[in-house]
């Protein structure tokens, strides 16, 4: 479901006025942002082979010359986090303002991808995936559609935050191919591990299993973005903006870095993304266990889905070792911690012929995307 200005309007108000002023972009959509900022916007549509049908917005040059880049979102995030802040402090319209062609695309099941060819997203079935799944079908089709609609290059720069290194990690040691798509890969927060995820009060709720709770209540959607209590969210934080950072901080850690503070109206009108409850099992498997792999249904699942009892492990040596990776890390990441960082940095050093690292002082997860 897309958020829309004309819904928002016809929606009782249930608080005054806020005494502070809340920004219009909390009631835009993705691309009512990106135009109110002078810059040109289109919004597509991409299918993946099993059926589910991913937003992407593209914000191109004149004339579509220019090399194209496309930027993923991170866990229970949308495009929108790239397009949060102002101009100068956004990833997109600087890239645009390069001359980058700029492609955002969204996973399955987050705000803009909520479609399917067959199955109705009230259905159990639309919601039985995991970053396994984006892996596989999200990340090469959103790849292949975006050079599909620039004829001039046929590469693209892949740049992903968080969840999205983890698909692309799994996606590029599944199908190593799909480095002939790409000039570069950049990780932001790049995560394939969080068994030393700092942030004790995620880690508590991983490892009691709430994603458990939304299964026997038969929740198969997590945290989607709030269409109902839009308006709340948003005065709420217009009025406090200060109650809803240390919300964020809860979750993503303290960040010092980049984060714009004054934008947390903004931000609680299109976050969270949402994303499936089997997404956050699979997730909180990897708190638990260090081991790079697919989702673990147990043993009977496992040898039906997979053939075996143990879900299989993703095998970075199968890691294209002729395209260049650079990642960026913050040493106040709570969620891709130092530690987990060091480790994969020093795993790919021994597979990737090009490996650029550099830790960001005092960023914090959320720096990289906000």
């Amino acid at each position: 479901a897309f958020c829309s200005a004309e819904y928002f309007e016809e929606e009782e108000e249930f608080y005054p006025p806020s005494r502070f002023p809340i920004d219009p972009d909390a009631n835009r959509t993705m691309c009512e942002i990106i135009q109110a900022k002078g810059y040109p916007c289109e919004e597509h549509y991409a299918t993946t082979p099993d059926g589910y049908i991913l937003g992407m917005f593209r914000m191109p040059q004149p004339n579509n010359v220019g090399p194209p880049v496309l930027l993923q979102h991170g866990l229970l995030d949308s495009s929108f986090t790239w397009v949060l802040n102002y101009p100068e402090q956004s990833f997109p319209y600087i890239l645009h303002d390069l001359g980058y062609d700029v492609w955002l695309g969204n996973n399955r099941g987050n705000t803009y991808s909520k479609n399917h060819t067959t199955l109705s997203i009230h259905s159990k079935e639309f919601w039985q995936f995991s970053w396994d799944q984006m892996a596989e079908f999200d990340f090469p089709t959103q790849i292949q559609y975006a050079l599909s609609k620039n004829a001039m290059y046929p590469k693209l720069v892949y740049i992903g935050h968080s969840e999205g290194t983890t698909q692309a990690f799994a996606g590029l040691s599944l199908n190593s191919s799909i480095a002939d798509m790409l000039y570069g890969y950049v990780g932001l927060g790049p995560v394939i591990s969080v068994t030393h995820m700092s942030n004790l009060w995620l880690r508590d709720l991983l490892e009691l299993g709430v994603e458990w709770i939304w299964n026997v209540l038969g929740i198969y959607q997590f945290l989607p973005t709030p269409v109902e209590l839009h308006s709340e969210f948003v005065w709420a934080c217009a009025e406090c903006p200060i109650c809803c950072n240390e919300v964020i901080e809860l979750i993503c850690g303290r960040h010092h870095g980049a984060f714009n503070n004054s934008r947390m109206n903004v931000m609680s009108g299109h976050e969270p993304g949402g994303t499936s409850t089997q997404n956050i099992h699979h997730w909180a498997q990897m708190v638990k266990n260090p081991t790079f792999q697919k989702m673990d249904f147990g043993a009977k699942r496992n040898e039906e889905i997979y053939g075996q009892t143990t879900p299989p492990v993703y095998n970075l040596n199968n890691l294209p070792k002729s395209l260049p990776m650079m990642l960026y890390s913050g040493s106040h990441d709570e969620l891709a911690d130092p530690d987990d960082v060091q480790t994969l940095v020093t795993t790919l050093e021994g597979i990737v012929e090009s490996v650029y690292w550099k830790e960001v002082r005092k960023y914090a997860h959320l720096d990289f995307a906000s």
